[in-house]
Order: structure tokens, then C-alpha cells, then sequence
């Protein structure tokens, strides 16, 4: 089993290495963020698959991959960045996902209640 600090170049601290991951030990405290994430991203239905029908965990796969990536380094243009970024990855193409802009609002809410805070 691999370390989590294998590969850490000479002289780089752990703490420095570690730094800017929003790493947190307590599964509660990673479910309750999970939730909030998840009530953000339903509220905003960026695919407006929820409107159609879809299950309240249509888009659970896009938050856990989001919530892996955010830190309290990130400003709201890397948050906003990365949202985009993970809804074209999961669904393909601009087509079905719409312009970046159409995700600064939500960005917004995410880093101020998942990023601010950090």
C-alpha cells in the first residue's frame, strides 16, 4: 500500500504538499459537505434533467468529483472553472451542458458555502 507522501520531493514539507487539499478526517463533517453540494447543484438543475423526472441523485457524480477538487486556495474563478469543467467531462459536450457563463451564479453559491469557509 502506497503512502500518501510517497514521491514528496526533497526539502517539500507535508504540510506544504498537503496544504492546499481541502483534506478532512471526519467522514460526517465530508457527508454533510457532500449534501450541501448536492442542494446546490439540484437547486440549479444545470442539465434541467431534474425538472424532467430525474432522481435526486442524478447528479452525484459530477458533486464527488467536484468535491474531491475543491480547497481553500481556489478563488471563484477556479471553482467556476472546475464545475464547468467536470459537467463537460460527464456530459460531453457544450451542446448539452450550455457556455460557462451559465454556471457563474452556481459557482458563486458553491464557493461561498464549500470554499469560503475552508
Amino acid at each position: 500500500m502506497k503512502s500518501k507522501f510517497q514521491g514528496l520531493g526533497k526539502g517539500e514539507s507535508v504540510k506544504k504538499s498537503l496544504a492546499h487539499k481541502a483534506v478532512d478526517c471526519d467522514p460526517m463533517r465530508e457527508v454533510e459537505r457532500f449534501g450541501k453540494l448536492r442542494a446546490i447543484v439540484n437547486q440549479f438543475d444545470p442539465i434541467q434533467l431534474l425538472c424532467l423526472g430525474a432522481p435526486d441523485d442524478e447528479y452525484d457524480p459530477e458533486v464527488r468529483t467536484i468535491l474531491e477538487r475543491l480547497h481553500a486556495e481556489l478563488s471563484e474563478d477556479d471553482v467556476l472553472d472546475i464545475v464547468y469543467g467536470e459537467f463537460l467531462k460527464w456530459f460531453g459536450s457544450e451542446s448539452v451542458v450550455g457556455q460557462k457563463s451559465d454556471y457563474r451564479l452556481m459557482s458563486g453559491v458553491i464557493f461561498q458555502a464549500l470554499v469560503k469557509p475552508l
